[in-house]
């Protein structure tokens, strides 16, 4: 029987691939504990497995530790060597000891990610370094246009209308008038 047509070979593929996630899952745990990475064993990558990238990419617990938030951020990035999702740059940084206070961890480096323009850009798949991308301009060029003003049609008056107005008389100062100014 081919492996492609048993349908074991799908089944011990899921399997192997939960496997791989648990001993990820448990690796982790021991980094947290401070065990060292003799004490805690890798996860093992398979041909069925895509193992998180920041897994790959060792991250030890003091791995960010003194770092500002965009430093992190770039550090981490140069290590895993492809975009990232703000949530999985989030989750890594924790994890890497990088101390903060923030209350929304997540929308914290969100909104550090937005600020780094020129260092980091936003690509389909998450946020990438600048320098993968030679060559290519991530300015927006198209100037949203300014708020036309309202202007305010002029009242028509109907010929209608102009017919039924007393006609406009100029009133010219009497002979009296020239000659008695006081008055």
């Amino acid at each position: 029987m081919s492996e492609d047509s048993n349908p074991y070979a799908a089944v011990l593929a899921d399997l192997e691939k939960e496997r791989d996630q648990i001993t990820g899952m448990i690796a982790m745990i021991k980094r947290r504990m401070g065990l060292s990475s003799e004490e805690s064993t890798p996860a093992p990558t398979s041909a069925n497995n895509s193992v998180s990238s920041h897994e790959n990419a060792e991250i030890r617990s003091d791995t960010f530790f003194g770092l500002s938030i965009s430093e992190a951020i770039k550090k981490y990035l140069a290590m895993v060597k492809r975009p990232q999702r703000a949530t999985d740059i989030a989750k890594a940084l924790d994890e890497g000891g990088l101390l903060h206070s923030s209350k929304s961890w997540q929308a914290t480096v969100q909104t550090t990610l937005t600020r780094m323009k020129g260092v980091v850009v936003r690509v389909p798949n998450g946020w990438g370094l600048m320098e993968w991308y030679p060559g290519r301009n991530f300015e927006k060029t198209a100037k949203p246009a300014p708020p036309k003003k309202k202007v305010r049609p002029k009242k028509k008056v109907s010929v209608e209308a102009k017919k039924k107005s007393p006609p406009k008389t100029t009133s010219e100062p009497s002979v009296s008038d020239k000659e008695n100014p006081a008055a």
